[in-house]
């Protein structure tokens, strides 16, 4: 699984990995930070194509993903918003309150069915 600037049409994230967990654990764990997707783009399924795609190449790999949860710009959805899109279309869980750290395990099951994604549509960045 590459790290790295992610890309779907409007939206974008960060691939990386994290020093939040002992450094024994780091090589099976990716984190996902830095997800945007401006005003004028939202709700067209940028984000949620590319967090999609992100999770079946997790799986792929055995690795977890790891993202804290935070509103990243104004007028978007604030933090319980977040936790539950994530919860419900990625299958990510709470596993600490404040910050708000969220996991995703290896084959978790979202609360609703995403489309796939084709490989080819999510650019790598540098």
């Amino acid at each position: 699984m590459k790290l790295g600037k992610r890309v779907f049409g409007a939206a974008s994230c960060k691939l990386g990995r994290t020093v939040q967990v002992p450094e024994k654990m780091r090589d099976g764990i990716v984190e996902l930070s830095a997800l945007f997707c401006p005003a004028a783009q939202r709700r067209e399924g940028f984000a949620t194509a590319l967090v999609g795609e992100i999770c079946n190449e997790a799986d792929e790999a055995g690795k977890v993903l790891l993202l804290h949860v935070a509103p990243y710009a104004p007028g978007g959805l604030d933090t319980a918003q977040l936790a539950a899109w994530y919860a419900d279309r990625f299958g990510f869980q709470p596993i600490q309150a404040e910050p708000l750290l969220m996991a995703r395990m290896v084959g978790a099951t979202p609360r609703q069915s995403l489309k796939p994604v084709a490989h080819a549509a999510i650019q790598l960045t540098n």
